[in-house]
């Protein structure tokens, strides 16, 4: 008999509940060289959309035994060095001003110069939530700056809210 069947699937499913892609929470730790308004972290949070939890990935290598090929791996890397948040844009473009300062901090685009960088990294924990808000799991992107502020389309056949897409590039994760 298998082991693996329905009954034994809603046991456990009713037994331990399985987290919620619409339960998370996003914190966005700005850098502190950049002068925000004391609110824009806080409503960051609570208008972000979609966000994306980070991956691993292995890279293997063909290691030759004989006629034989195997692949092994080699390293471990951090998949998720880029991950996009969306947020809805808030009444006074608060959200998406405070990405486009941080990114311009990163880089004067006029002179072209760019800042140190202890000046512009700051940190994104992403909380995996139960119903009861209670936190289930967490991820940590270190070393974090914006990458790409995408387009954001307007449409006059269109009436839902607007949607700031940001791509931020990270040196590292870890699971908190």
């Amino acid at each position: 008999m298998a082991q693996n069947n329905f009954g034994n699937f809603l046991a456990t499913v009713r037994s331990s509940h399985t987290p919620r892609s619409d339960r998370f929470e996003v914190v966005v730790n700005f850098p502190g060289s950049l002068a925000l308004p004391p609110d824009v972290a806080r409503t960051t949070s609570i208008l972000c959309e979609e966000a994306q939890i980070p991956g691993l990935v292995a890279t293997n290598l063909p290691f030759r035994i004989g006629a034989w090929t195997e692949y092994r791996t080699q390293n471990l890397e951090f998949l998720g060095a880029e991950a996009v948040f969306t947020f809805l844009a808030d009444q006074n473009w608060g959200i998406r001003t405070a990405f486009e300062n941080w990114a311009f901090l990163c880089s004067d685009p006029v002179s072209k110069e760019t800042s140190y960088p202890e000046d512009i990294y700051g940190s994104i924990s992403i909380y995996s939530l139960a119903v009861d808000d209670s936190v289930l799991a967490g991820w940590k992107f270190y070393e974090t700056m914006p990458k790409l502020l995408s387009l954001i389309p307007v449409s006059s056949a269109n009436t839902s809210a607007i949607r700031c897409s940001i791509t931020m590039a990270s040196t590292y994760w870890e699971r908190i």
